[in-house]
């Protein structure tokens, strides 16, 4: 008698917590109709979220849910949640809904609208129909704001690198690697091209500091490689940005300009402000390379009758593009920063812009190819273009564009990305002498805290086969 009031008691409990399961997000759902059918929309996406917590797949309420995030602000949070829906595995009208609010369309110099029709089509072509229909409300709405811009090529491959927007005024340390003298307009060039960043971007400032080991950005003069002519022809760039970067953190963006020419000669006035003003964008956060030749963070094809010609022409200017697309990276979710931001609400979900990892690596590789059909003779479009390799996995293809950019490499800063993706590839390969070798040739150029722990691990393993 006691066993069964125990088998009772279960079974009551057992079936009161059925009927709590179904109803309890049934009454969180009509609750959140009603929010919605009233414009309460904050109150709406309250309740139905509820709804969801207890039934995540419910097609019904993952729609309606759609539906009311669709009424709300974009903020970054709302970003995120229709994000997350629009790829998520299910497919249902929810995620049909949700990447129409979001899905992005290449531009290219003007924002086009077209007009679709419906098409009755099976269910396995839906997903071909979608990614050619107009381009999403949020992307758009942004472009419209923003105006153009080349926003796709300016993270490092599928991160933004930029400084926290309360960081400005940033601290400029302006020098030399030695003794050796230079002509008084080298500096001034240098603070002109600063002055011309300031009066472009209303948010950017800076403040000239004595103490390198302060500087966020560091602006050296350095002599020029003495290897960079062979057979009477000279590949060298005049400047280079180098970021360094401590486990996601953004510690400083170092800026080197060589002094003078492989002939020795010093550098003009023309040539040396426009390179300096073109490596600040780099340092800003506009860590790639824009494919008109009308903007400031263009890059032309260069050898030593060429380098920089349009440079040597007249002073350069920032343009509307170059501005657009900084205004742009710094409204994004930032991938490393120096200072990490704990309310987001302002900033704009990066992959509603750039999209996923692997949509930013096939539009990495029709960019890159591109700009080494103009620009064959430069590393950096390979380099690039193995990156895009390396996000698909695509390691034949990756390590061919590198070996391609070994042949082009102009410094030593090119040379240590080259050689530190080939050892990344290797060991992934798990040819781990092959990645070692290439490991240590990297650590010759630069020592890194990866570096290190990538040639321990490798060396680890060795010694566990032999």
């Amino acid at each position: 008698m006691v066993l069964n009031r125990k088998l009772l008691y279960i079974l009551t409990l057992v079936f009161a917590y059925a009927i709590t399961l179904n109803l309890t997000p049934k009454y969180f759902f009509l609750r959140g109709e009603l929010k919605y059918k009233n414009g309460d929309y904050i109150e709406s996406e309250k309740y139905i979220n509820k709804a969801l917590i207890f039934k995540p797949e419910d097609s019904e309420y993952r729609f309606a849910y759609i539906k009311t995030l669709s009424e709300l602000k974009p903020n970054y949070s709302v970003q995120r949640k229709m994000y997350d829906i629009a790829n998520s595995k299910q497919n249902d009208g929810a995620k049909i809904l949700a990447k129409k609010k979001i899905k992005k369309k290449k531009q290219k110099n003007k924002i086009k609208k077209k007009k679709y029709k419906k098409k009755n089509r099976k269910k396995n072509k839906k997903k071909k129909i979608l990614k050619k229909k107009k381009k999403k409300e949020w992307k758009k709405n942004i472009n419209i704001n923003v105006g153009q811009n080349y926003i796709d090529q300016a993270p490092s491959d599928s991160k933004i690198i930029r400084w926290n927007k309360n960081s400005f005024p940033l601290q400029v340390y302006i020098g030399e690697d030695d003794l050796v003298s230079m002509p008084e307009y080298y500096k001034t060039s240098a603070i002109r091209a600063l002055k011309q960043w300031e009066t472009s971007v209303d948010f950017v400032s800076f403040v000239i500091t004595d103490n390198p080991n302060k500087a966020q950005i560091a602006i050296f003069f350095k002599n020029i490689p003495q290897n960079v002519c062979k057979s009477g022809t000279c590949k060298y760039v005049v400047g280079y940005t180098k970021p360094t970067i401590t486990r996601d953190t953004l510690k400083n963006m170092e800026i080197t300009i060589y002094k003078t020419s492989p002939k020795g000669e010093y550098l003009s006035d023309i040539e040396l402000y426009n390179t300096i003003l073109h490596e600040l964008g780099h340092a800003l956060g506009i860590i790639g390379h824009s494919y008109s030749m009308e903007d400031l963070m263009y890059v032309e094809s260069k050898d030593e009758s060429s380098i920089f010609q349009k440079y040597h022409e007249d002073f350069h200017y920032i343009t509307g593009s170059d501005i657009n697309t900084l205004t742009l990276l710094y409204m994004l979710d930032p991938s490393i920063t120096d200072k990490k931001q704990r309310d987001k609400s302002d900033l704009i979900y990066t992959p509603i812009i750039l999209g996923t990892n692997e949509e930013i690596a096939k539009k990495k590789i029709i960019e890159a190819t591109k700009y080494i059909e103009t620009s064959p003779e430069l590393a950096i479009g390979y380099i690039n273009l193995s990156g895009a390799y390396i996000e698909l996995k695509d390691y034949h293809n990756a390590i061919d564009a590198l070996n391609k950019a070994l042949d082009f490499a102009k410094d030593k800063n090119e040379k240590f990305i080259i050689y530190y993706n080939l050892a990344y590839i290797y060991s992934n390969q798990n040819k781990c002498s092959t990645a070692l070798k290439y490991a240590k040739l990297a650590k010759e150029i630069q020592t890194t805290q990866d570096l290190l722990e990538m040639i321990g691990i490798l060396e680890d393993r060795l010694s566990k086969t032999n």
